[in-house]
């Protein structure tokens, strides 16, 4: 049985989720910071929340790569 692997680096994936510990911990910091934004510009939308984290260059790769799928992933649903 193959192992479960990140959808972005292709690392062992998380229990419960499809991507690495480094991955998931930059989603989770995402998920963790988004009701702030809410708060703080008028109700952002999620998808607009994470468009405007992946043009800031003070934001990591990985939280940027991370934006980047959840972005593809809401536009494929």
């Amino acid at each position: 049985m193959s192992q479960p692997t990140c959808s972005l680096c292709n690392r062992k994936a998380e229990v419960d989720t499809d991507y690495c510990i480094s991955h998931n911990r930059a989603y989770s910091q995402l998920q963790k910071k988004y009701p702030e934004w809410k708060s703080a510009f008028e109700n952002i939308s999620w998808e607009r929340y994470l468009e405007t984290i992946k043009g800031l260059k003070e934001i990591g790769d990985l939280a940027k790569e991370v934006a980047t799928e959840e972005l593809r992933r809401s536009k494929n649903s």
